[in-house]
């Protein structure tokens, strides 16, 4: 019974230490804070321990590697050639192909058409312009250089 108060009181304490270095604008999930934390909060009792590690290897589980997520997403920089020649391979093709591509352009413009009821378009990218043509919602690209 006197183990299964150790552990309810080590429960407790853990919980308000976790629960105010929160408060205090501590990383929510910093393992080796909460590893030390337990452990202070269960003294040296092999109980107590055991907890730590086991709550402090779950929270790592979970916590997202701050540096992996960025690796990931960075995509490696293409030069304006390189872009220019990608673009070109979009002509005839959905602006919005182009864009999931590349990306925004720096700028753009419309102006009526000589070509039909729509709209002529300018896409401004760092080095070279996609001319468009827009009519009904449909924007398709027309030319690069």
């Amino acid at each position: 019974m006197k183990h299964s108060a150790i552990q309810t009181l080590a429960a407790g304490i853990i919980f308000l230490l976790l629960l105010s270095s929160c408060a205090n604008g501590a990383p929510e999930n910093d393992a080796s804070s909460v590893s030390g934390t337990v452990s202070a909060a269960a003294g040296d009792s092999d109980a107590g321990t055991v907890a730590a590690d086991a709550l402090a290897e779950e929270i790592a589980a979970e916590s997202p590697d701050p540096d992996a997520a960025e690796e990931e997403t960075a995509a490696p920089e293409r030069t304006p050639e390189e872009l220019l020649a990608l673009a070109m391979e979009y002509i005839g093709k959905p602006v919005d192909d182009l864009i999931a591509a590349i990306g925004e352009p720096d700028d753009r413009d419309y102006a009526p058409s000589c070509m039909g009821d729509g709209e002529d378009g300018n896409l401004y990218y760092g080095g070279f312009i996609v001319y468009t043509y827009r009519e009904n919602g449909e924007e398709t690209i027309q030319d690069v250089e």
